[in-house]
């Protein structure tokens, strides 16, 4: 059940992405908060998928008492809306989140 909520929401997001309505900004990936935070961050764990996150707030604070890299504050598709979440800087380049899915390679040799 969690699974097949979690790829209506991916197509859902991609839907949007690819009609456009994410932003009216130069960036269809950024909102007008300062620190430009996207509508929703694709987050991939050693370069496989794992969660969707979905911009709730900016919070200028957040950066101060945590080691956010920014102030954009989200939720993960899937936890209560009240468990909030931000990102960091990671020296490690195979955990990155991404403005888009990326569809995973097939397992096998397609003719």
């Amino acid at each position: 059940m969690g699974v097949a909520i979690m790829f209506i929401w991916i197509c859902v997001l991609l839907i949007l992405d690819i009609q456009g309505f994410s932003s009216h900004s130069t960036d269809p990936y950024a909102t007008e908060h300062p620190a430009n935070c996207w509508f929703h961050k694709y987050f991939y764990k050693e370069g496989t998928f794992t969660d969707i996150y979905i911009l709730k707030e900016f919070d200028q604070n957040i950066m101060t008492n945590f080691t956010c890299a920014d102030g954009c504050v989200y939720s993960r598709l899937g936890d209560p809306f009240t468990t909030e979440y931000c990102f960091e800087s990671s020296p490690d380049s195979a955990d990155e989140a991404r403005n888009e899915y990326e569809m995973p390679k097939p397992a096998c040799n397609v003719l």
